[in-house]
């Protein structure tokens, strides 16, 4: 045998036993899931694109639409990557849970929508009723914080009128019973949409990410949203490495494609079109950076947060292990 026969037939049994540890290594079966926002649409374009074929036979996305779904998926181990808010991981891993934050990818997309164009900022709303969503969670947290720090009572200085979800306080915009809500991106841009073809005057009047490095004399971002690892996975970096390269991969696609990720989006989210979608990734700041470079901001934001509401981060700063590579 000639010396370059056996180089080449060397190098094909390196490949080959390369390639049949990767396809024995392959798990049967990867579980995504993330609530219907920006956060989830990496993981729709991954799935749809079966990005990661090569650590997993099959991808699989779940959507959870309340607290009450995320819990049973944390509880009953039904997803291996979830994408959720980075308070609500703190608070599941101060209780106890089994989970790293690995990224953050959503840096703040809560708005003032209101039907008075002169208001630009929180003490123009001083005196009137805010519909809020959620009590107790992001945006309510978030928006009291604000006023705080600015030195405005938020229980005395707003009327502030809670509902039970953000589609409720959108509604009451709509149909004229409120004049200023809380509300996230892609609903900002759905309502805005939607006031426009009605005739209804709606605006995009006060930008909380921009009030938040305004008051903190920080950059105009929130490290809102990003995906934790549960568990199961924790043990396997060459999955979380394939992942976290997927995802990043995925957010520059986002960017430079923006009406296709909204047909993605109204193809695997119901009640999301694409057209809103697509408005909305303009005002989304779509991010990726590890948890352990967003380290000093998640700390800021979370000590923030624990001022407020101790509560909505489990009563403490996570500690080391929270924050994933």
């Amino acid at each position: 045998m000639t010396k370059k026969l056996m180089i080449i037939l060397l190098l094909f049994l390196s490949f080959s036993v390369d390639t049949f540890a990767t396809e024995k290594d392959k798990l049967d079966k990867l579980v995504l899931a993330g609530p219907v926002a920006p956060v989830t649409y990496p993981l729709i374009y991954m799935v749809e694109k079966n990005r990661l074929k090569d650590i997993a036979e099959v991808t699989e996305l779940k959507i959870w639409h309340n607290p009450d779904q995320l819990r049973a998926m944390i509880a009953g181990r039904q997803a291996d990557f979830l994408a959720v808010p980075t308070n609500v991981a703190a608070n599941f891993y101060n209780r106890g849970v089994d989970l790293s934050l690995i990224n953050v990818s959503i840096w703040g997309i809560l708005w003032v929508v209101s039907s008075d164009v002169n208001i630009s900022n929180l003490f123009d709303l001083k005196g009137q009723e805010v519909v809020m969503p959620f009590k107790g969670d992001m945006p309510d947290i978030v928006f009291r914080n604000l006023a705080l720090k600015q030195g405005l009572d938020p229980d005395r200085d707003f009327k502030i009128r809670y509902v039970r979800a953000p589609i409720d306080a959108a509604q009451q915009l709509m149909m004229g019973r409120a004049n200023h809500a809380v509300l996230t991106e892609p609903l900002v841009s759905t309502v805005l949409l939607e006031a426009k073809k009605s005739g209804a005057g709606l605006h995009r009047s006060i930008n909380l990410q921009k009030v938040w490095g305004d008051v903190y004399k920080t950059e105009a971002e929130i490290p809102q949203a990003g995906i934790a690892v549960m568990a199961n996975i924790k043990g396997k970096p060459e999955v979380i490495e394939a992942f976290q390269h997927e995802y990043a991969l995925a957010i520059e696609w986002i960017r430079l494609h923006p009406e296709e990720m909204g047909k993605l989006v109204e193809k695997y989210i119901h009640g999301l079109k694409q057209e809103p979608v697509a408005k909305a990734l303009r005002h989304v700041p779509l991010k990726f950076v590890t948890a352990e470079d967003a380290r000093a901001s998640l700390e800021m934001f979370f000590g923030a947060l624990k001022k407020g509401n101790p509560d909505s981060i489990g009563g403490k700063l996570p500690e080391g292990n929270f924050y994933g590579k």
